[in-house]
C-alpha cells in the first residue's frame, strides 16, 4: 500500500481485501457522537454537495481526503497545453472569480493558485483560444492538466496583443511584447515584414539612422542593447546594412522588449533587452510557408519526427539581388555585388512530462561590393542548447542553457596593384547559464540562477594578397574576458493591489591574458609620451577585475482593476563596448572589452508610469516617464584610428551622460480598425573628457 500513499486514490482494507475509493474517505466506523444532529449538520451538508457534483462533467477532483489535513487552503498547480500542437501555452489567465484571485501561466504553461478546500469555480481565458470553466473539488494540494483549443477567429487584425489587463496587472515596467501574427497587417518594405523595424515605431526606441541596424533606446547607444535569439547573442541583427532584419519573420515566435524593468537574469547591456524566440515546431503534422518578394525569397518547413514527442523546424531565406544587378543595362553596376542569406534549424524533443530538450542553430552571411575592386562580407553564427526540467513537487523548475555566438567580417581588396590585401575581424562568446524558478506560494515566486560567459575578440589582422603586394602582415593581440553573474529575484504579491518585483544581480568581469597593457602616468592624457610601463600577462592571467551589484526593483499598485501605477529602479553594467566611425552598425565596427585602461559603463534608471485600459481592454493607454544617469560611457577622439591600432586606448575617452523623457502609447486591440499610436519627448546629453 506504500505505492498508493503518493497517489490521489484513497483506499480501505476490509476483511483482507483492498477497496479503492478514488478521492473520498471511507470510514470503518462512525464517530461516537455522529448522531448529534446539531453538531454535524454542516459537515454532512458539505459532503452532500461533494457527492452531488460528481455527476457534473466539468468537475475535476484535486488531491484526496485525509483525516490529518488541517489546512483550510492549499496550493493547486497545473499545466495548460495547446490541444492541436501539444505545446504549453504562456499567458493564459486562470481566474477564480468568487475568490477574486487570478494567476497567469508562465512560458512553460504552468501555474499555481491558492484555493480553499471544497468546491471552486475557475475559468481559463486567452485571446485566440476557446476559453472554458471548470469546477475543482479540492481535497488537498495537487496538480491537473487541461487543454485549450485555438479559436476559429485569427489574430490577423491585431498588431500588439497581451492577455486582458495584463499591461495593468503585471509588475514589470517598460516591457512590450510584439505579436508576430499581427505583423501580417503591417505595411511591408520590399516584401519583408521586419519585427525590428516594427519595434522602432514604439515610443522610446529610435533608429540610429536611415538604413541602419542600430537602435537608440531611451538615450542609449546602439551597443547598449542586448539582442538575443533563443538565448544567444546576435551582434549584427541586419542584412544590407540595416535594410533587412537578420531574423526570418517566418520562424519568429515572439519578441519581448525590456526598456526599464530588465529582469535580473539578463545583464551585460545598459539600455534594453530584445528577447527573440523562434517559432515552436509542429508536433502533429507537416506544414510550411514561404514568400517571394522583389529581392528576396524565403521558405519555412515544420515536421514531426515522432508525433507529440520530437519535431523539427527548418527555414532559409536568400536574396537574388546579384541576378538583378547583372540584368541591368548600367555597365558600372554589373560588377557590383549585394547578396545575403540566412538559415535556421530548430530541434525540439519532449523527453517526458518533466523534461524537454531544445537545440537551435543559425547562420547568416552578407556580401557586397561598393566598387569592383573591394568586397565586404560579414556573418553571424550561433548555436543554442536548452534543457528544461520540472521537479516532481511542481514548485521547482530549472533551465540549463549553453550557447555560442560568433560575428566576423572581412574586407578584400584586389585591384591588381601592389596594395592588395585581406582584412579579417572576429568576436566569439560562449555562455553557460542555469536559471531556476521556485513557486514558493501564491505570494512569493522566486527566480534565481548563475551564468558565466567567455569573450574572445580578434581585433583584426591584415594579410597581403598576391606576390606583388608590398603590404606588411599585421596581427593584433587577442582580447579575452570572463564575465560571470549570480542573481535572485522575488515576485512578491503583498495583497490584491500591491505587488513588488525585487531583484539583485552581482556581476564580475576579468580581463584575461595573454596580452600586453600600457600603463600611463596618472592624471595625464593617454598618449605615447605618457607611457611609464608596459605590462605583459600570460595565458588566462588576470589583467584587471571589475564587479558590481545591479539592483532591479519595481512595484505595481492597482488603483482600480483597470488602472494601475507602476515604478521601477534599475542599475546595469556593461563590460563590452562598440566603436564605430558613423551612426550606424557597419561591418567595420570594432568591439572593445574592458581592461586596464577601459572601465565598464554603468547606468541608473528611474521610471514612473500610469496604465489604463478602456472598453473591456480593447483600448490601452500607457504613460511612462524616465530618468537615466550614465557613467564611464565610451567615445573616441575626432579622427581616431580604430582599426589595427595597437594602442587603441589612446584614441578613447570616457565620460558621463543623462537621458530623460516621457512616452505615450495608445493601442487599439480589437475591431476591424486597430493599431497603435506612440509619442515620446526625450532629451539626452553626454560629457566626455
Amino acid at each position: 500500500m506504500i505505492y498508493l500513499l503518493d497517489r490521489s486514490i484513497n483506499y480501505i482494507i476490509f476483511e483482507d481485501k483492498v477497496i479503492l475509493t478514488n478521492n473520498s474517505m471511507v470510514f470503518k466506523a462512525l464517530p461516537d457522537d455522529f448522531f448529534k444532529e446539531e453538531e454535524h449538520a454542516r459537515p454532512l451538508e458539505i459532503e452532500t454537495v461533494f457527492y452531488n457534483e460528481y455527476n457534473n462533467k466539468n468537475l475535476v477532483t484535486i488531491g484526496k481526503q485525509s483525516e490529518t489535513l488541517v489546512e483550510n487552503e492549499v496550493v493547486v498547480s497545473g499545466l495548460v497545453i495547446n490541444e492541436t500542437t501539444g505545446e504549453p501555452i504562456q499567458g493564459v489567465a486562470i481566474i477564480a472569480d468568487q475568490l477574486n484571485r487570478n494567476t497567469v501561466t508562465n512560458k512553460n504553461g504552468r501555474f499555481s493558485i491558492t484555493l480553499p478546500l471544497g468546491l471552486n469555480n475557475i475559468e481559463a481565458k486567452l485571446l485566440g483560444y476557446t476559453g472554458f470553466s471548470k469546477q475543482l473539488l479540492v481535497y488537498s494540494k495537487g496538480f491537473f492538466k487541461f487543454y485549450l483549443t485555438e479559436a476559429t477567429e485569427t489574430l490577423a487584425e491585431v498588431i500588439l496583443e497581451s492577455t486582458a489587463n495584463n499591461n495593468v496587472k503585471e509588475g514589470i515596467v517598460g516591457v512590450t511584447s510584439i505579436d508576430i501574427e499581427g505583423l501580417k497587417t503591417v505595411p511591408v518594405i520590399l516584401g519583408e515584414r521586419d519585427i525590428l523595424k516594427v519595434a522602432t515605431t514604439l515610443p522610446g526606441i529610435k533608429t540610429a539612422g536611415e538604413g541602419s541596424a542600430g537602435f537608440n533606446v531611451r538615450g542609449g547607444r546602439a551597443d547598449q542593447n542586448l539582442i538575443l535569439l533563443d538565448d544567444a547573442v546576435i551582434y549584427s541583427p541586419s542584412h544590407f546594412l540595416g535594410f533587412f532584419s537578420a531574423i526570418n519573420p517566418f520562424v519568429t515566435g515572439s519578441l519581448d522588449i525590456y526598456k526599464a524593468s530588465i529582469p535580473a537574469e539578463f545583464g551585460g547591456r545598459l539600455s534594453s533587452v530584445f528577447d527573440i524566440k523562434s517559432k515552436e515546431p509542429n508536433y502533429e503534422k507537416f506544414s510550411g510557408e514561404g514568400a517571394i518578394g522583389p529581392v528576396t525569397g524565403s521558405l519555412s518547413l515544420q515536421t514531426p519526427i515522432k508525433k507529440d514527442e520530437i519535431a523539427l523546424t527548418a527555414a532559409a531565406r536568400a536574396t537574388y539581388s546579384n541576378w538583378i544587378l547583372r540584368s541591368l543595362d548600367e555597365e558600372s553596376l554589373k560588377n557590383s555585388k549585394a547578396s545575403f542569406y540566412d538559415g535556421l534549424i530548430k530541434y525540439n524533443h519532449k523527453i517526458n512530462e518533466n523534461n524537454k530538450f531544445q537545440a537551435t542553430g543559425y547562420f547568416s552571411e552578407d556580401e557586397f561590393s561598393i566598387t569592383s575592386d573591394s568586397i565586404f562580407s560579414y556573418n553571424n553564427a550561433l548555436a543554442s542548447l536548452k534543457w528544461n526540467h520540472t521537479f516532481k513537487n511542481d514548485k521547482h523548475q530549472s533551465e540549463l542553457i549553453a550557447v555560442n555566438s560568433q560575428y566576423k567580417y572581412g574586407i578584400g581588396y584586389e585591384a591588381n596593384s601592389n596594395n592588395d590585401f585581406k582584412f579579417d575581424y572576429k568576436i566569439n562568446e560562449t555562455q553557460l547559464k542555469l536559471n531556476l524558478k521556485y513557486f514558493h506560494s501564491a505570494k512569493h515566486k522566486f527566480d534565481y540562477g548563475i551564468s558565466t560567459k567567455l569573450y574572445q575578440v580578434n581585433p583584426g589582422n591584415v594579410k597581403p594578397l598576391g606576390e606583388n603586394s608590398i603590404l606588411t602582415p599585421k596581427n593584433l593581440n587577442q582580447e579575452k574576458g570572463l564575465e560571470s553573474a549570480i542573481y535572485i529575484s522575488d515576485l512578491f504579491e503583498v495583497n490584491e493591489k500591491l505587488l513588488f518585483n525585487i531583484g539583485l544581480r552581482y556581476s564580475r568581469f576579468s580581463a584575461l591574458g595573454p596580452n600586453t597593457q600600457n600603463v600611463y602616468e596618472e592624471g595625464q592624457p593617454r598618449a605615447e609620451s605618457t607611457v611609464i610601463a608596459v605590462n605583459t600577462y600570460g595565458n588566462n592571467e588576470s589583467i584587471k577585475n571589475y564587479s558590481g551589484l545591479e539592483y532591479r526593483a519595481s512595484l505595481r499598485y492597482l488603483l482600480t482593476p483597470t488602472f494601475s501605477l507602476k515604478a521601477s529602479y534599475n542599475t546595469t553594467l556593461q563590460y563590452i563596448h562598440l566603436l564605430s566611425n558613423n551612426t550606424t552598425i557597419s561591418p567595420t565596427d570594432t568591439w572593445k572589452l574592458s581592461d586596464l585602461n577601459t572601465k565598464p559603463q554603468r547606468a541608473n534608471q528611474y521610471t514612473l508610469g500610469f496604465y489604463k485600459n478602456l472598453y473591456n481592454s480593447a483600448l490601452e493607454i500607457n504613460i511612462e516617464g524616465y530618468y537615466k544617469k550614465m557613467s564611464d560611457i565610451l567615445d573616441y577622439k575626432i579622427g581616431a584610428e580604430l582599426i589595427l591600432n595597437e594602442a587603441l586606448e589612446q584614441e578613447l575617452l570616457q565620460g558621463e551622460g543623462q537621458a530623460y523623457g516621457v512616452e505615450l502609447l495608445i493601442k487599439k486591440k480589437k475591431g476591424l480598425f486597430n493599431g497603435w499610436l506612440g509619442y515620446s519627448y526625450s532629451e539626452s546629453n553626454a560629457k566626455i573628457k
